[in-house]
C-alpha cells in the first residue's frame, strides 16, 4: 500500500512526539520488606526497609537495610553461616550480586541476625544508588531502577546531596531547611536539633518521651506535633505531622557540621512513589 504525503507526515509527527515524551522504563525491580519496632511499649510499624541479596553460588537470601543516610554500604562480618560467601566478602573489594555489583565494607562490630527465617546482615548506603535513576515505590514495597522516565509523570524538585546522600527541602511559612533523606531512620518523621524542634513544634503540643539506644548509648527522644504548614519539597503536597529531637547533643553538632537541619525518614512518603534521579539531580513524587 502506498501512503499519501499527509498520512506519512502524520505518522512521522506521531513518532517524533512519542520519542520526545518518553516513557518510564524499569530496568530492575527489587521487593523490600519492613521491620517494626517498639519503644516504651509503643508499637511503631515500618521502621526499617530491607532488600534481599543473593551472592554467587549461594542460594540464601541475605537481607540488607536500605539506608540512604549512610555514605557507604557494609556487611556485618560476624556469625556468617556460609563460609565461602564470607571468604569472598572478606577478600573482594567489589562483588557481583543479584541486585548488581556491590562495594561492601566490613563492619566487625555487628553480627548477622537470624530472625523469622531471614538473615539480616548489612546496610546498603547511598553509594549503592549513585549514578542511578531510583524509584522507591512505598505503596507496593519495591525499589525500581529505571532506564528512563517521563518527567510529566512526576512532581520534581532540584536534588541536593550531602556527601552523596540525598537531601529534601522542608518549607515553613517563613524559611526553608535542608534535611537528609534517611531511609534508615524511619521511626522519626522529622528529626532535628532541640533549638529548631522548639521553633517548629506546635506550642501547645503534648510531648512524648522515648528511651532509645543509638550505637550502644542510651538517649531520650522527644516527639511533638509539628506546626501546621510545614511541607516537603517545593510543591508542598505533603505536610509534616510530628517532629523529634534527641537528648544526645552530638546529633545537633553533626547536623551543623554537614550543614543540614536534621533528617527526614520514610514516614511522610508511605503512600507515595519517590523518584531520585542522581544523574540529572532531581527528586520528586509520582503524580
Amino acid at each position: 500500500m502506498i501512503l499519501n504525503s499527509t498520512i506519512k507526515f502524520s505518522l512521522l509527527f506521531f513518532f517524533i512526539l512519542l520519542n520526545s515524551i518518553g516513557f518510564t522504563q524499569i530496568a530492575q525491580s527489587i521487593p523490600f520488606i519492613w521491620s517494626n519496632d517498639t519503644l516504651n511499649g509503643v508499637y511503631f510499624e515500618k521502621t526499617a526497609m530491607y532488600l534481599p541479596v543473593r551472592f554467587t553460588n549461594d542460594t540464601t537470601n541475605y537481607y540488607f537495610q536500605l539506608d540512604t543516610g549512610s555514605e557507604e554500604s557494609y556487611f556485618y562480618s560476624g556469625n556468617w553461616m556460609n563460609q565461602e560467601t564470607l571468604r569472598l566478602l572478606n577478600k573482594e573489594d567489589s562483588i557481583q550480586t543479584s541486585i548488581g555489583n556491590l562495594h561492601l565494607a566490613k563492619l566487625e562490630s555487628q553480627k548477622m541476625v537470624a530472625e523469622n527465617g531471614r538473615m539480616y546482615c548489612g546496610t546498603l548506603g547511598s553509594d549503592f544508588l549513585a549514578n542511578k535513576l531510583v524509584e522507591i515505590d512505598f505503596l507496593n514495597q519495591e525499589i525500581h531502577f529505571l532506564k528512563s522516565y517521563s518527567s510529566s509523570e512526576y512532581m520534581l524538585d532540584s536534588l541536593k546531596l550531602s556527601f552523596g546522600r540525598p537531601l529534601i527541602t522542608i518549607h515553613t511559612t517563613s524559611k526553608s531547611y535542608d534535611f537528609l533523606f534517611d531511609t534508615g531512620s524511619s521511626l522519626f518523621e522529622l528529626w532535628t536539633s532541640q533549638k529548631l524542634w522548639k521553633k517548629l513544634k506546635e506550642p501547645t503540643s503534648e510531648i512524648h518521651q522515648f528511651s532509645i539506644s543509638s550505637w550502644g548509648t542510651e538517649n531520650t527522644a522527644y516527639r511533638a506535633t509539628a506546626r501546621s504548614g510545614i511541607a516537603c519539597m517545593s510543591f508542598k503536597t505533603l505536610e509534616i505531622q510530628t517532629i523529634w529531637y534527641n537528648s544526645n547533643k552530638q546529633f545537633a553538632k553533626d547536623f551543623k557540621s554537614i550543614d543540614i537541619a536534621g533528617m527526614i525518614g520514610n514516614k511522610p512518603f508511605l503512600n507515595q512513589v519517590v523518584l531520585i534521579d542522581f544523574n540529572n539531580m532531581k527528586i520528586g513524587l509520582k503524580k
